[in-house]
């Protein structure tokens, strides 16, 4: 068995990791939102307008970060959607091409294309989202706003972008041209970049083993990083927007001010 084959087979474990950092510091959250009285909300005390409305504004268009400016927003958009993004196709891929192979999605195929266009595309907007913030970063480095940056994390994520393209940049000029592989983007210009010192034995091997390395190290730490406030941040607000969370947590405040105080011996 080839470091390759190994690694699909230790992805699920990373994943595993994942949710747990996920359920530790993300879902056990939510929870305590749901039981701010002491009392979790009904489910069918859930507002589906609010939700959906709330979904939108916070998650979808996140007005909340436009209000800090145009380049915070565009950041944390570009980071978000793109990791989000990325995230779906990455999984969808080790799905429909490892574990559970089928003749649409074999390379050259119309299924194998729409997933490397969906990778690349989105991998392309993480990639610049990460420029951004490492740029704003630099800028603001010794300032109040620093605090809330997460360096290692934008290098470590960084370092997995990277490593990708330049893993697939050389798979593809080890190959005969195809233009259908067009549909690649990033990976298939910087392949026909490098076309002329192909072809990449070793160096292929070697990134795409540090990326799968980087890949999967990174879904184990980002569940116990501080980068996991992109999902927190959003979703605790989504849950403060239920008249019924609203309603449970002002009633729990006033039940504790209308409790009489115990009086010292």
């Amino acid at each position: 068995m080839s470091l390759l084959d190994a690694f699909w087979i230790l992805i699920p474990l990373f994943v595993g990791a994942l949710f747990m950092g996920l359920y530790r510091n993300l879902f056990v959250k939510i929870g305590v939102i749901f039981g701010a009285s002491g009392r979790f909300i009904p489910f069918r005390s859930l507002d589906a307008g609010a939700l959906a409305e709330a979904y939108a504004d916070e998650v979808v268009l996140q007005r909340r970060i436009r209000l800090r400016g145009r380049v915070p927003w565009t950041r944390h958009m570009l980071i978000s959607w793109g990791f989000s993004v990325l995230f779906v196709f990455d999984m969808l891929t080790a799905l429909l091409t490892k574990y559970l192979p089928s003749e649409p999605f074999l390379p050259g195929h119309v299924g194998w294309l729409a997933l490397k266009f969906g990778l690349n595309l989105s991998g392309m907007v993480l990639l610049v989202g990460l420029a951004i913030a490492l740029w704003r970063g630099a800028l603001g480095a010794g300032t109040e706003e620093a605090k809330f940056n997460d360096t290692p994390g934008t290098l470590f994520l960084l370092g997995i972008v990277v490593t990708g393209f330049v893993a697939e940049a050389m798979h593809f000029a080890n190959l005969p041209p195809d233009p259908s592989r067009g549909w690649a983007l990033l990976g298939h210009w910087l392949g026909e970049a490098m076309r002329a010192g192909a072809p990449y034995a070793g160096a292929y091997s070697f990134s795409w083993i540090a990326h799968a390395l980087l890949a999967s190290l990174f879904l184990a730490y980002l569940g116990w990083s501080r980068m996991i406030h992109v999902f927190a941040a959003p979703l605790g607000r989504i849950f403060y927007h239920q008249p019924a969370v609203r309603d449970a947590k002002v009633q729990a405040v006033m039940e504790g001010l209308l409790q009489p105080r115990e009086r010292r011996s």
